[in-house]
Formats: structure tokens, C-alpha cells, sequence
């Protein structure tokens, strides 16, 4: 008999923008007490279990906005009592893929992974994780990568709203990700590819339910 884990087993490469590239900035939400605490990131927000199972959650800032952030992220997140939102902190992905170890290896990685959120497709939403190098290596090599992550996100400056961010309206959606990301819209909806991931994502909701 199949695994039925497997079988609803939810594949991102048919609905994605795009493998990141190194000229993506990648946006970070800043909320308290999950990874702020005492106007700084805190330890908590960047745990090493979360690193290794490379599910740290930010969003491609060529394919997100102010409204999609809302909606995608901060709508959710602050449903649960105790959150405050502190903005958003921006950094670029060449320099998240280029901390680096004392040998040199990488110490991180990061993914294309659109989420389904409320019956729609979050398309800007990725995953950094550590290396496999640095999985390898174990706690000291890992424990070094956090803080070499921490330094870059303090380096980008305090978090700001998600407005300034962006571009102005309605600059914002002329921009070259945005006509890609319609082309893909229209392509996932003719070849019925974005149904199926959203109907796959609610039955394995399902199943862990």
C-alpha cells in the first residue's frame, strides 16, 4: 500500500517563479518574540533544528509586495496571540550563499518553495537552510553559521515597514518579476498545474490533521 504521505506529497517545481538567484534581495518578516526580542534578532527566531530541516521561512522580494506580504505572512502569524510585527529586514541572496565556514564551504542554502496560504498560491515564498556541509559538520560548525546569519541580518539595518520595501505604487507592478510571475499565472491556470498543488496541499493538510 503507497504512503499516503507520499502520495499527496506536494511538488513546488510546477508552480515556481524560478530557482533564487543571487541578485534577489530576500525579505525577512521581523515579528516578537519568534526572532525579535529587545531590539535585536534574537536566538530563538534562527534554532538549528528549524536551519537543518532547512524550513526557515522568507519571501523573494521580486515577487512579493506589501499587500501579498499581509496576506501571506503577517495576516497569519499575528492570528496567534503574543505577536508583534517589527517590519521587515532585507538582504541580498549572494551574500546569504556567500557566509561561509573557515575552509570556505558555504554554510547556507536557500529554495524556491511557494506555499499554499488560504486557497492561493504564495509564489515569493522560499526556505534558507543550512548546507549540507553544514549539517555534516555538526553543532560547533552550525552554531558558528547562526551567528555568521545574524551578523548579516543586523548588517542590513533595523527592520522597516513593508512598504518601504517596494517600490511605489504602482511602479511596484511594472516591475520585470511581476510580468513574469502573469505568465506563470496564466500557465499553471491553463494547464490546470496550480488546481493540483492547491488540491494536493489541502489533502496532505488532511492527513496531518
Amino acid at each position: 500500500m503507497a504512503d499516503a504521505n507520499n502520495e499527496y506529497q506536494i511538488d513546488h517545481s510546477k508552480v515556481t517563479p524560478g530557482e533564487v538567484v543571487d541578485k534577489e534581495d530576500i525579505l525577512l518578516a521581523v515579528i516578537e518574540p519568534n526572532n525579535w526580542a529587545d531590539g535585536a534578532f534574537s536566538k530563538q527566531g534562527f534554532q538549528k533544528k528549524h536551519l537543518t530541516a532547512r524550513s526557515l521561512s522568507v519571501a523573494r522580494q521580486p515577487y512579493s509586495s506589501p499587500r501579498r506580504l499581509k496576506f501571506f505572512v503577517f495576516d497569519i502569524i499575528l492570528q496567534r496571540p503574543g505577536k508583534i510585527a517589527r517590519g521587515v529586514t532585507r538582504f541580498n541572496a549572494r551574500a546569504l550563499r556567500e557566509l561561509s565556514s573557515k575552509d570556505g564551504t558555504r554554510q547556507f542554502i536557500i529554495l524556491d518553495a511557494p506555499l499554499p496560504r488560504n486557497n492561493k498560491i504564495d509564489f515569493a515564498h522560499a526556505h534558507i537552510g543550512f548546507s549540507e556541509n553544514t549539517i555534516t559538520k555538526g553543532s560547533n560548525e552550525q552554531t558558528a553559521a547562526v551567528l555568521n546569519l545574524r551578523e548579516l541580518l543586523e548588517k542590513s539595518g533595523e527592520p522597516k515597514k513593508p512598504e518601504a520595501q517596494f517600490a511605489p505604487f504602482p511602479l511596484l507592478y511594472f516591475r520585470l518579476s511581476e510580468f513574469r510571475l502573469l505568465r506563470l499565472r496564466l500557465r499553471i491556470w491553463r494547464n490546470g498545474s496550480g488546481k493540483q498543488f492547491l488540491a494536493l496541499a489541502e489533502k496532505s493538510a488532511q492527513i496531518d490533521a
